[in-house]
């Protein structure tokens, strides 16, 4: 009995060392392209020519001003455009699905169903016609042709998973509060939103993210050099910094920047919000 005991506990260890192993060696794989890209803002054409990975000296830090004059205005416009698309989805996206959660009205569920309908739709599909209503209302070149769309589009996702989580909230706890005489607007903002921070934060990094990475739309809509977001001002930087690798590394460095301090400050909720199925109290 204990060698067998002794055994299991050894194909357990042995399991986990495993798992580690691989996991390790799957987050070496993970951030060496970023170590690289690291190594190699720091080089002049020469020092990238004859030592493309391994460290050289000196270290050119002009570089990193060279990519930051060009990609700056790239960077504004993406916060600008992230920003206000993910304030305004969460808004009406929390909201619509506030209503579809604690409300009753004709066709409730037929109308959410044509929502969910749509997530089966590819944005490409849509690709024309959107583009033919930005066209029709003189929004090409401008702010509002990328933010609408964005608005319009992303609202969807956010419906659905508001809806499904303030469903999971006790339903005593509104009807305490409607016995204290809270209004609904009340109930919303000290109830429903509080209790849903997890999976609302975790809604918001994923839309910024969409918005910030997405290409194809803004490929098609903008053509001005200083309306650019970075997921296609960063082709245009390329193409201005082609002879010179290290700038335009640390132009991608630069870039991704933004993100990696959203996703820093909102990690503990942004795992919360993965990792929740219903709200326990």
């Amino acid at each position: 009995m204990i060698d067998r005991n002794t055994r299991k506990r050894s194909i357990h260890s042995a399991g986990n060392l495993s798992r580690s192993l691989f996991l390790s060696i799957l987050g070496i794989l993970t951030f060496l392209p970023f170590v690289f890209a690291l190594i190699i803002s720091f080089k002049d054409i020469f020092q990238y020519t004859h030592h493309p990975f391994k460290p050289t000296f000196p270290l050119m830090w002009s570089n990193y001003v060279i990519a930051y004059k060009l990609v700056i205005k790239y960077i504004f416009n993406s916060i600008l455009v992230s920003g206000v698309s993910a304030v305004f989805v969460i808004l009406l996206g929390v909201f619509s699905g506030y209503v579809f959660a604690r409300y009753d009205f004709p066709f409730k569920n037929t109308l959410f169903f044509f929502f969910l309908a749509l997530m089966m739709i590819p944005t490409v599909l849509s690709l024309v016609t959107r583009f033919i209503l930005v066209m029709n209302l003189g929004l090409r070149d401008n702010y509002l042709g990328m933010i609408l769309p964005y608005i319009s589009g992303g609202q969807i996702m956010v419906i659905f998973v508001s809806r499904t989580f303030f469903e999971n909230i006790p339903n005593s706890l509104f009807e305490s509060a409607k016995i204290d005489g809270a209004s609904d607007v009340h109930m919303l903002f000290n109830i429903a939103i509080p209790l849903s921070l997890a999976i609302i934060w975790t809604l918001v990094i994923m839309n910024i993210i969409s918005t910030w990475n997405n290409i194809l739309w803004p490929l098609v809509i903008i053509n001005k050099v200083e309306l650019m977001p970075i997921s296609i001002g960063l082709l245009h930087f390329k193409g201005q910094t082609q002879s010179n690798v290290g700038a335009m590394m640390a132009g991608y460095l630069i870039a991704s920047i933004p993100l990696l301090i959203v996703f820093v400050v909102a990690s503990k909720q942004f795992v919360r919000g993965l990792t929740s199925g219903a709200v326990k109290l």
